[in-house]
């Protein structure tokens, strides 16, 4: 059986210790975009990291034949706001600030405290108070930048 799109990038990600956030096919007049967003896992994806994705992904997806009128692709990082998609997604965004919306409801600022399978602990950043919630629970989620301005670097 040929693999999906998602599991051809999430090879290529892991191959140069990166991970797949998520990967989509989309068409226009300009013919077929193909995006895979991806990050490093306990670190910063790289420019470096990035262009080697795109390379060693360009050669796979030629090499299906899946695109005879060509394609184009792009490699990108999830950005600052990151979102939060899968399991694996939570639990590595655990201690970090999130938005997230639950099916429902509208949406909660607050801190990841914990993510166990499908269950989520967040701390409201207003009042505190902790919620607990199943990864089906949830509509749309995002982390939330946080820049702490009080750099080393600046006041030397």
């Amino acid at each position: 059986m040929e693999e999906t799109l998602e599991e051809l990038a999430d090879k290529v990600a892991a191959s140069v210790g990166c991970e797949l956030v998520s990967a989509s096919e989309g068409r226009s007049k300009a013919g077929v975009l193909i995006t895979a967003v991806c990050d490093r896992r306990g670190g910063r994806v790289t420019v470096d990291d990035l262009s080697e994705i795109n390379r060693f992904l360009r050669a796979k997806l030629e090499a299906t034949g899946r695109y005879p009128q060509g394609f184009r692709l792009q490699v990108i990082s999830p950005g600052l706001d990151r979102p939060l998609l899968r399991d694996r997604d939570w639990q590595c965004c655990v201690g970090r600030l999130a938005v997230v919306k639950l099916k429902g409801s509208g949406g909660r600022l607050g801190r990841v405290r914990s993510c166990e399978g499908e269950d989520v602990l967040l701390e409201l950043k207003e009042g505190g108070e902790a919620i607990r919630f199943r990864l089906v629970e949830v509509e749309s989620a995002r982390l939330e930048p946080e820049i702490d301005f009080s750099s080393k670097e600046r006041e030397e």
